[in-house]
């Protein structure tokens, strides 16, 4: 039997595709240049359902009980005051007023406050990219809340591209809702989009 042949319309490119905060929503905002790349992880926890005189694994006999979705990237435009409250949870920006060497200067102020809000959770970060093929794809994921870690590294002839972890939550209202999806619009309906002229 030959081996399948490849289809390149299907390949999705990782460098061809960008991130967003709020992806769709009115209040929609580009993450901005990246380096390295992001990744997306769905993470769903299996639990075999054990019976006697099982002797292994049996279909219909697994199911999921919790899960978590990630998605993360690493920005180099970290410092841009109207972003940084989105890349980490629980950080006010604001400006202070000092006087140095008799003239009035201001600083813009990035500070942790370690509270989290229902305006912490961004309602969703999302990657969006095309396939050769023309299909774009989105990978979505909902009420996204900054939970990592941060950590910037000073290293000489380097830029500083701290790793940002959004982490997926489920809405309580809708629990058994997974906090994400993905969507392929393909090639056909992208041109229906495209001005004709």
């Amino acid at each position: 039997m030959a081996a399948p042949q490849p289809k390149p319309e299907n390949v999705l490119f990782g460098d061809w595709g960008a991130f967003f905060f709020n992806y769709g929503e009115k209040d929609e905002l580009p993450v901005g240049a990246t380096q390295g790349g992001g990744s997306f992880k769905y993470e769903p926890e299996f639990k075999e359902i054990e019976y006697d005189g099982s002797p292994g694994d049996t279909m219909g006999m697994k199911r999921i009980t919790k899960s978590k979705t990630q998605i993360s990237f690493k920005t180099l435009e970290f410092l841009d005051k109207d972003k940084i409250k989105n890349f980490i949870a629980g950080l006010k920006v604001f400006e202070e007023t000092v006087t140095k060497d008799g003239k009035t200067i201001k600083y813009d102020v990035i500070e942790a406050t370690e509270r989290l809000t229902k305006e912490s959770y961004l309602k969703n970060v999302a990657w969006v990219g095309e396939t050769l093929g023309g299909d774009i794809v989105e990978i979505i994921v909902y009420n996204a809340l900054s939970d990592g870690s941060l950590e910037l590294g000073f290293e000489n002839e380097s830029e500083v591209v701290p790793e940002v972890t959004f982490t997926g939550h489920r809405d309580p209202e809708n629990i058994r809702k997974v906090p994400w999806k993905k969507r392929i619009l393909t090639a056909t309906e992208v041109a229906k989009l495209i001005p004709a002229g």
